[in-house]
């Protein structure tokens, strides 16, 4: 659909604004391409902050779906650490990484939590959501026979 000259105001994907002129165009659903001072050219219809001469297709256009995060291995419980002095944290961290564990990041419980692991200052708050979402509630002591014993991943996932 070559109509001549498009002009436009575009913004590209670092955020520079710059107004560009292009002909023998053509629109291609999410894209415009054509021909500017600097060549051939591809541009997204969504970066397109204003139109500066009157265009004859639809300027609404929708983002293509963006690729989704890969999923997690659920076979390898994610495991979060609560209420325990730094160096017992840390230990404790060291030791589910080295049964194969993924430990959390997060500083709250979330519905990718599998195993809360309380110390002795664990939130009433931390143990009621992970009440909630059905996230296993263990100890120390409790973790650790898991562990040792791998029955963690099994009892996760019977």
């Amino acid at each position: 659909m070559a109509t001549g000259e498009l002009q436009f105001i575009y913004t590209n994907a670092i955020g520079e604004t710059d107004e560009y002129d292009l002909a023998d165009w053509t629109e291609d659903g999410f894209y415009i391409t054509g021909i500017t001072s600097d060549g051939f050219r591809k541009f997204r219809k969504d970066r397109v902050k204003q139109y500066l001469t009157p265009v004859t297709f639809d300027t609404a256009v929708y983002a293509p779906p963006r690729p989704k995060p890969p999923k997690r291995d659920k076979t390898v419980p994610v495991v979060l650490f609560t209420g325990f002095k730094k160096a017992d944290k840390d230990r404790l961290v060291a030791q589910a990484e080295k049964a194969g564990l993924t430990v959390s990041k997060a500083r709250a419980v979330s519905g990718n939590t599998d195993c809360l692991v309380c110390g002795p200052t664990a939130g009433p708050a931390k143990l009621q959501k992970a009440t909630e979402l059905g996230v296993m509630v263990v100890d120390e002591v409790e973790f650790k026979g898991l562990v040792e014993t791998g029955e963690l991943v099994e009892a996760l996932y019977e």
